[in-house]
Order: structure tokens, then C-alpha cells, then sequence
């Protein structure tokens, strides 16, 4: 005997599965833009603390050479390796490179190029998220200075040095 006031169970029709599909696809598509999003802004806090630690260790150098008397030794840091300053490189340095032209470098990872005296850094994502690498990105120990002659280059000889910075040489600013 049929109960009455019971229905039939039913799956979903077509239409309705199409929907739900639709619908998981979307989520999932905006998931991953704000996940490549994410990754870029989390590199790019990477970058800017790496750099941070850097010149805070280059300041912390110089100011030794000041309390010794050695500031005669200052000029050996212009376009030292900056990474090799940190008492820890970041576990995503890649080494010293002879030249970043010929090196393979990974993205992501930090390195030394001996040939242009510059820390350089492979991008994993671009500005816009989730772009595979990027243009590199590169600084460079440079000297401050009382320019007497006034012809904007540091000459060792006649010039004495009163501190030095890390500067971004590329064409971004950071």
C-alpha cells in the first residue's frame, strides 16, 4: 500500500546541476585571483624586508667603522655584497653569481652579482599576481659623500665618504 502525502525523491534536473557547477566555478576562479593577489603582496613584503634588513645592516657597519676609526675602510662596502652583511641571508639566497647575464637564476631567490657589484633579486610573481617572474630587480652599495669638486663622482683620493645606502638601480623604486 503506497503511503500517501510521501513524494518521490528526485535527483537534481540538468539545469539545476549546470547551475551549481556555474556557481563552483566562478568561486573558484575568484579564489585563485585573490590567491595569485596574495602571493604577490606577501613577495612583495618579502622584498621590502630583505632590503630593510640590509640597510639596517650596512648602517650598523659603517657606524662600526666609525667607533673604531676605521672610516678609511668604508670605501671597501661600495658594491659589496649587502646580503653577506647579514648576521642570517634569507633562505631563498641563491649565492654569489659571476654575472647575473649568464646565471640561470630561479625566481624568487636573491643573489650577488660579482661582475656588476649589485644585489639582484628574480621575481616569482609580477605586480599584477601570479605573472611568472619578472624584470629583476636590482641594488647596489653606494657611497655618500662630499662631492668638493662638485662633478657627482666619488673620487677616494680627494673625497671623504660620510655614509652609505643602498639604492635601487632599476628602473622601480624601493
Amino acid at each position: 500500500m503506497p503511503a500517501q502525502g510521501r513524494h518521490r525523491q528526485r535527483g537534481l534536473s540538468l539545469l539545476e546541476f549546470t547551475l551549481v557547477v556555474i556557481i563552483f566555478a566562478l568561486l573558484v576562479v575568484f579564489a585563485f585571483q585573490r590567491i595569485a593577489a596574495l602571493q604577490a603582496d606577501m613577495e612583495d613584503a618579502s622584498i621590502r624586508y630583505t632590503v630593510g634588513a640590509m640597510r639596517e645592516a650596512l648602517a650598523l657597519d659603517f657606524a662600526r667603522l666609525i667607533a673604531s676609526g676605521r672610516l678609511d675602510r668604508a670605501r671597501d662596502l661600495i658594491d659589496a655584497n649587502a646580503l653577506a652583511l647579514l648576521q642570517r641571508p634569507p633562505r631563498d639566497y641563491g649565492g654569489t653569481v659571476a654575472s647575473a647575464r649568464q646565471a640561470a637564476l630561479r625566481p624568487g631567490h636573491w643573489y650577488y652579482d660579482r661582475a656588476a657589484g649589485t644585489v639582484i633579486y628574480q621575481p616569482r610573481f609580477g605586480a599584477a599576481g601570479g605573472d611568472r617572474g619578472g624584470p629583476l630587480m636590482r641594488w647596489r652599495v653606494v657611497p655618500r659623500w662630499t662631492d668638493t669638486d662638485g662633478d657627482g663622482r666619488y673620487e677616494p683620493a680627494t673625497e671623504s665618504i660620510h655614509g652609505l645606502a643602498l639604492e635601487r638601480i632599476d628602473d622601480a623604486k624601493g
